[in-house]
């Protein structure tokens, strides 16, 4: 079974300009009568992962916004309910921010396709992996420094989603590097919302 994530206009000089073009490229990874799961994805994005799975006859599980049915977040990771081919109660995530509680998503809809194909992967297991993930640079703390590798629109997206959502009223200061082939009008755009002082 496989899973795609996330499609953002990321590495552009590689997979192509549009999100559809970069949607091509990963599909590369949906292989002959094998699963895959695919994160929530705007229509153009699912179209494109229909078609491909459908020319290599590829069991396809495009998961939907509407699946999570109650989120609870904090500054140190949230906790979900979604439904997806079973009702996930109560799962927590370790991993701070909105985008991870669809990527926790993908991960337990990817489980369920392991399991139809035999593997046999306890549900304490499962919630133990996404209670305990760790991922270094990506919403992390360091005392009062967040640490985020935020290097694309939309990774700056979902820290400025983040800031916006736990960091209100307190004084931010942005320390920003950003190599020159990834700097977008877009990123410098977001990151003025972060902070004043940049």
């Amino acid at each position: 079974a496989c899973a795609i994530t996330a499609i953002g206009l990321d590495h552009m000089g590689f997979l192509g300009n549009t999100l559809e073009e970069i949607a091509g490229e990963k599909a590369g990874l949906i292989k002959a009568d094998t699963p895959v799961v695919c994160y929530p994805a705007p229509e153009g994005v699912r179209r494109v992962f229909a078609e491909t799975a459908d020319r290599l006859h590829a069991p396809l599980i495009q998961l939907e916004e509407d699946a999570l049915l109650r989120v609870e977040a904090d500054l140190f990771g949230s906790v979900i309910t979604c439904r997806l081919e079973h009702l996930w109660t109560d799962v927590r995530i370790s991993l701070p921010g909105q985008y991870q509680q669809r990527n926790a998503m993908t991960v337990l809809a990817l489980t369920e396709q392991l399991c139809r194909l035999g593997y046999e992967i306890p549900e304490a297991a499962v919630r133990r992996g996404l209670a305990e993930t760790v991922w270094p640079a990506r919403l992390e703390w360091a005392g009062n420094v967040l640490i985020d590798g935020a290097h694309n629109p939309q990774g700056v997206a979902a820290l400025v989603q983040y800031v916006d959502a736990f960091l209100q009223g307190r004084k931010r200061v942005l320390l920003s590097g950003v190599l020159a082939d990834k700097l977008q009008m877009e990123m410098l755009g977001q990151m003025v919302h972060i902070s004043r002082e940049i």
